[in-house]
């Protein structure tokens, strides 16, 4: 009761904080006497319970109403699900991993690696080349149980390039998780009641606390999470603590510090040649590779360097690509293997860094960007690149490439197979299928033959995209990547022209075996089928989709518009021509019966007009007017020639099924204007009077003074009057 009153007195006490020493010294009734610090703490602890007083920024105060209200709300959420616990804790663990201090190791200054973390499987940080996996005992008695489960865990195959941390929960932590859960939630709630404007001054003020309450929690929190993670054990391939993480002298340290050296033991088994390339470029030394004159600069560039780099070296008086050094032989071999294996897509300069991003390499990208210019600069590689392919190093194209990384990841990087005999048999062959005649295995006779068949190809070509375009066939594509290889097989200079052709052969083989089966199959019979399919779905169609004739031919339809944009058409040629005939009988049927139905109906109201007196009448009196006024459902007999057209699978009509039937239910209305027109016309007009409006105003005098002025005025509107009626007009007088 003591501490409650004395509570009470001191929050009309400005600049005094609360706190448990402060209550327990104004509770010393004499001098000398000690403080009850421990009495006072545990009434505190009492009277907070009892929800008699609560925690708040400047200390205890006696809770109000609307306070009690709101612990007892805030009480409902002390208790979340495991699932919500774990949640709390993977947003904190996420927030401690991306501090700079954590989210990134530097290796003995030679290179910066980011950590990939997750927590339990889940992750928490996504992108990175170390992957730290962090486990958790949920108390102090489950921690050696899970450092086993750990052990075992990091032993695994597909765990041996991983990092692990094992650390305990404590019941502290699950008390401010729990605390900070309710808090959070009560935030939430409350907010949304602002957001609404349905908040009322006192709950604003608690929310304002809670929000304060929330950010202490939060610390706490961290901190809390912080010593539990730095009391934890570090673990390596089953090997606990290696690099002596828990050592007396580092029992003191930070949990961040602790983490380096557990890091420090492991990089060099997981990236066991990064020690190959250690050195750091400034950054112009692609530049300076592929613009130097010659190898003997190039040597020089790589020198100065480093020892490391030193790809080039002199032999025999010459300076030749060091095909021992190690950068280049993990790169080109790299490059070889998957260009053997035909994995064209791993040969990107994205797919190139990523693989020595990753273990066993751990390389820096530039570095591997400096190791291609050198091989490319050798002649050892060439680069393929927006369709080009590039094998001077002084191409500025090349030099643009390696200069920007968005460009240099989308290139290829090929290894340039040497002119040997193989080579030149193997393009001989593949020549002589194209062409048909024979082809000498000498680099000069094949380039020559190469170019001569490459123009006459192209030729060949565009007479047929010519008929492409025409009959917008589904086969443009493939005809402009053929074009496209064989122009540049043309372009190219003799060498060249002949890696082409052991590069692309087998693939050119395949297009100009297509070429021929489309230059072969799209006869003239063929062409016009594909025609009569397109008008069929373009203009047939959508007449009879809304029609109940639709209904049967809606899965041919669909199947059709997919043929047309295919490929492949020829291969299913019977099906196109099945539901095309199937379309255009339909429509055939239906557009007959309704022109046929117009016909009959027009003739039978023209035949009822012409047999009219009124219409006899006209044509004795102006056979031309006469002509005129059935012009309009003459026209719409319909013209033999269209219906000739349909009937013979021809053309769809111009005339649609819609106009058709429209016409049908107006026949009666157009025969009965045209017999009213004939009336109106064969009767004579009355003649139209015209009306004259005379103003009084504009006769009479300004003044009437005598019996003669009036005489005089009315004189002269009779006059008036009299003029107009005598032409024929209608006087009205204002």
């Amino acid at each position: 009761m003591r501490v409650a009153k004395v509570i009470c007195l001191l929050e009309f006490v400005r600049d005094l904080p609360r706190t448990a020493a402060n209550i327990a010294a104004f509770l010393v009734d004499a001098v000398g006497q000690n403080k009850p610090a421990r009495e006072v703490e545990a009434a505190l602890q009492r009277l907070s319970q009892g929800q008699f007083i609560r925690q708040t920024d400047e200390g205890w105060k006696l809770q109000t109403a609307q306070e009690k209200t709101w612990e007892r709300k805030r009480a409902e959420y002390l208790e979340p699900r495991q699932r919500d616990r774990r949640e709390v804790l993977r947003n904190f663990l996420r927030d401690i991993f991306s501090e700079p201090e954590l989210k990134t190791y530097r290796y003995q200054n030679l290179r910066s690696f980011r950590l990939r973390v997750q927590l339990e499987d889940t992750p928490l940080l996504e992108e990175g080349e170390l992957e730290l996996h962090l486990a958790v005992a949920d108390d102090l008695d489950a921690f050696s149980t899970r450092v086993e489960e750990v052990r075992q865990e990091s032993r695994e195959r597909a765990r041996e390039q991983a990092v692990f941390w094992v650390f305990c929960l404590t019941p502290e932590i699950d008390r401010l998780i729990a605390e900070y859960y309710a808090s959070q939630r009560m935030v939430q709630t409350y907010e949304e009641q602002r957001a609404q404007k349905q908040l009322s001054p006192v709950e604003a003020a608690l929310l304002q606390e809670e929000k304060n309450r929330l950010d202490n929690l939060a610390q706490q929190l961290r901190t809390k999470l912080s010593e539990a993670l730095s009391q934890g054990s570090g673990m390596f391939r089953g090997v606990q603590d290696p690099g002596g993480v828990h050592d007396a002298g580092t029992a003191s340290k930070s949990f961040s510090e602790k983490l380096k050296r557990l890091l420090a033991a492991a990089v060099p088994r997981i990236y066991p040649q990064l020690s190959l390339a250690t050195f750091q470029p400034s950054g112009t030394e692609v530049e300076r590779i592929l613009q130097a004159h010659d190898l003997r600069d190039v040597a020089h560039v790589l020198r100065a360097l480093d020892a490391q780099a030193a790809l080039v070296k002199q032999q025999e008086g010459h300076f030749v690509l060091d095909m021992s050094a190690p950068l280049v032989k993990e790169v080109l071999g790299y490059l070889e293997t998957e260009h053997s294996y035909g994995n064209r897509e791993k040969l990107l300069g994205k797919e190139v860094e990523q693989h020595f991003r990753r273990p066993p390499y751990g390389w820096d990208p530039e570095i591997v960007r400096l190791v291609l210019a050198t091989l490319f600069r050798a002649r050892k590689i060439e680069v393929l690149a927006s369709c080009q392919r590039l094998t001077e190093a002084h191409d500025p194209m090349a030099v643009n490439l390696f200069a920007k990384p968005s460009y240099f990841r989308q290139a290829a990087f090929i290894p340039r197979r040497s002119l040997d005999v193989q080579v030149l048999k193997q393009t001989a062959q593949v020549l002589e299928h194209l062409t048909g005649q024979e082809v000498r295995a000498e680099e000069t006779h094949i380039a020559t033959v190469a170019k001569q068949f490459a123009q006459e190809t192209l030729d060949q070509l565009m007479q047929l995209r010519l008929q492409v375009n025409q009959y917008r066939l589904p086969i443009a594509r493939r005809l402009d990547d053929y074009a496209q290889l064989l122009r540049r097989m043309s372009d190219a200079s003799g060498e060249d022209r002949v890696r082409l052709l052991d590069e692309h052969g087998q693939h050119l083989l395949h297009l100009h075996r297509e070429l021929r089966r489309y230059r072969d199959q799209f006869t003239e019979a063929h062409l016009q089928t594909f025609q009569r399919a397109r008008l069929a779905v373009e203009q047939i169609w959508p007449q009879l989709a809304r029609r109940d004739e639709a209904a049967p031919l809606q899965a041919g339809v669909r199947k059709l518009e997919d043929l047309l944009q295919s490929e492949r058409v020829l291969e299913q040629w019977d099906v196109l021509q099945e539901h095309t005939e199937r379309l255009w009988q339909t429509y055939q049927r239906v557009f007959l019966d309704l022109f046929d139905r117009r016909a009959a109906a027009y003739r039978e109201a023209l035949e009822h007009i012409q047999n009219h007196a009124d219409y006899q009448a006209l044509a004795q009196r102006d056979c031309l007017q006469a002509e005129r006024m059935v012009q309009a459902l003459r026209e719409r007999l319909g013209r033999d020639q269209e219906r000739a057209d349909v009937a013979q699978g021809v053309r769809p009509a111009r005339t649609s099924l819609e106009q058709l039937e429209s016409d049908l239910a107006a026949v009666r209305g157009f025969r009965d204007q045209v017999l009213e027109r004939l009336r109106a016309c064969l009767t004579p007009e009355t003649p139209t009077t015209r009306e004259v409006r005379v103003r009084l105003a504009d006769l009479v005098p300004r003044r009437l003074q005598s019996s003669h002025d009036l005489e005089a005025f009315l004189d002269q509107l009779r006059r008036t009057v009299q003029r107009h009626l005598d032409q024929g007009c209608t006087v009205i007088v204002e």
